[in-house]
């Protein structure tokens, strides 16, 4: 299980709760508008807003180019796991 919190994936509950990764993966394939494994930047915005976890541009910029390690300026699901694992311990630690 991972230790992520998400807001949206359990729209009807007052507190967030643990998401799978399968879920995440989930969340992947649903903003990804493609459909080809290959999410864009602002695809990615969309999905952590949806997450709960709105990134500044700056700091989603950030954290993009620290798991697109290939620069392909595109991010497979495996990429995006990576980013929202780094996305979500950075937005808890920057409201405790």
């Amino acid at each position: 299980m991972w230790l992520i919190m998400a807001f949206q994936l359990n729209r009807h509950a007052r507190a967030p709760r643990a998401v799978t990764r399968e879920e995440l993966e989930e969340v992947y394939e649903k903003f990804d508008g493609s459909q080809k494994g290959e999410m864009r930047e602002f695809e990615l915005a969309r999905a952590m807003n949806w997450l709960g976890y709105p990134l500044s541009q700056s700091r989603r910029r950030e954290l993009w180019c620290k798991v697109d390690v290939d620069k392909s300026n595109k991010i497979d699901c495996g990429e995006f796991l990576k980013l929202v694992r780094a996305g979500c311990k950075s937005f808890t630690q920057s409201i405790v």
